[in-house]
């Protein structure tokens, strides 16, 4: 009879754990949900949106890597009805709550429930992750099923850990350093055989779909990436200047555009400080993909830092409950307090600035739209190019490198545009100033959600 009754409390414990657990991701997709933006805002997006009806890589319908498991997702929410904004966000506003909630069961395992909770609610808030979730592209997604292969790793959960290691590259391959990580703590036989089964499943049919050209399309992306256009360290340049300067936006990147900076920042500090070794083993996992994140991808931009952010939470969440067995309670909790309503206050923000203020992309295209003749106007800019063409189609609208190659595309003087506008993307203000071009308008976005775009900038050029 005691033990029934024993029985009967521990199903009981375990329901109500689980019905909070489900409170709080649904508290989190309702809070992503509110950070999603109200249309599409830069160039991914629009690639990510024409690959809902039209997938195709060869036309950047989304460009290479094609993100195929994110893609089939999205896609999946598009047949439903939904808007292609939506479609692309919902991946992330359903899968990062998901996602922290294994988290939060494998740490709970490996390092008990106090540091699980702390970990699981501080990753759930972080300004970052709330509006990587809530961004139309495979970032949340890719962030949901990452930190879910972490926690089923912590937990033990072989065959679910390496069932999600082995979809992250389908996901988002920029993530490959994590998958690396992961697949190297511990490996078991049942782990390296579910990632095989995992990658083959998408990898194979990815393959068909893509077709002959798919290692063609992969070397020029890769190529472009690395030393044109993708913001890396190979395509900034070599200068120990330009690498000091990378490495504040780094900084910055993570500890303003990640954490929200000020409050949050110090008691992340105060946890990393006191986080003995699981601090030191986070550190160690997440070293491969900040290298990776400051060489191949563009320090400048905040959501390539949200895995970063992610691991930094969880070593500071250790901290604070380890600080409880040398001055007691109270520091620790202050600690995790403070941490917390730290990340709250720089989340609210985050998430309403997502929401309502529109990217320099998408400015320049609704003024496009709004103040500017179609018939006769000749536009040149960089990645606007794109969301200008996707909403207005009507405009003449091309991505250019530099001025001559405006010039050479304008062609003869016998041809006379009325109105030519030249964004900041293809001429900087000293050589705007030096041709004599006019500044018609400037467009600022979000120093905390567009700080790898900065501001856009739109001339008149005359002609001829």
């Amino acid at each position: 009879m005691k033990m029934k009754f024993n029985i009967i409390i521990n199903m009981a414990g375990r329901t109500r754990e689980g019905a909070l657990l489900l409170v709080a991701c649904a508290a989190l997709v309702v809070a992503y949900a509110l950070a999603v933006p109200p249309a599409l805002d830069g160039l991914d997006a629009v690639n990510f949106a024409r690959g809902l009806t039209d997938y195709d890589l060869a036309r950047f319908q989304p460009h290479f890597p094609g993100y195929p498991v994110y893609m089939l997702l999205a896609r999946g929410f598009s047949a439903a009805g939904v808007s292609d904004v939506w479609a692309l966000a919902l991946p992330g506003v359903l899968g990062v709550p998901a996602g922290l909630a294994v988290l939060f069961l494998g740490l709970r395992r490996l390092w008990g429930g106090q540091v699980a909770i702390l970990a699981a609610a501080a990753v759930g808030l972080a300004p970052i992750v709330a509006t990587v979730a809530a961004r139309p592209g495979s970032d949340g997604l890719g962030l949901a099923v990452a930190l879910a292969a972490m926690g089923a790793v912590a937990g033990g959960r072989e065959r679910l850990a390496g069932a999600l290691i082995g979809l992250i590259p389908g996901v988002r391959l920029s993530y490959l350093p994590i998958a690396a990580v992961l697949a190297a703590v511990r490996p078991s036989k049942r782990r390296v055989g579910m990632m095989v089964l995992a990658s083959m499943a998408w990898a194979v049919p990815f393959a068909v779909v893509a077709g002959a050209d798919l290692i063609a399309l992969a070397s020029d992306f890769v190529h472009g990436h690395l030393f044109r256009w993708g913001g890396t360290a190979l395509a900034s340049g070599g200068s120990v200047a330009l690498g000091l300067d990378r490495l504040t936006s780094f900084g910055a990147a993570v500890l303003v555009g990640g954490l929200g900076g000020g409050i949050a920042a110090g008691a992340v500090a105060l946890g990393l400080a006191f986080g003995g070794r699981r601090a030191r083993t986070m550190a160690l996992l997440a070293a491969p993909y900040a290298l990776w994140v400051f060489v191949v991808q563009d320090a400048d931009d905040p959501r390539h830092s949200a895995p970063l952010v992610a691991a930094l939470l969880i070593a500071a969440a250790a901290g604070w409950a380890r600080t409880e067995g040398r001055w007691g309670r109270g520091p620790g909790r202050a600690a995790a307090a403070v941490g917390l309503i730290g990340l709250v206050l720089a989340a609210a923000p985050a998430i309403e600035a997502q929401r309502l203020q529109p990217s320099p992309a998408l400015q320049v295209a609704r003024w496009v739209e709004s103040r500017v003749p179609a018939a006769g106007t000749e536009y040149a800019g960089g990645g606007e190019v794109r969301l200008l063409n996707h909403r207005a189609p009507r405009f003449r609208a091309r991505r250019q490198r530099d001025l001559a190659a405006v010039r050479a595309d304008l062609g003869s003087p016998r041809r006379r545009p009325r109105l030519v506008l030249v964004s900041s993307a293809v001429v900087g203000t000293e050589q705007a100033a030096a041709e004599g071009l006019e500044e018609l308008a400037r467009f600022r976005g979000s120093p905390s959600i567009h700080r790898d775009l900065g501001e856009v900038t739109i001339y008149r050029m005359r002609w001829p």
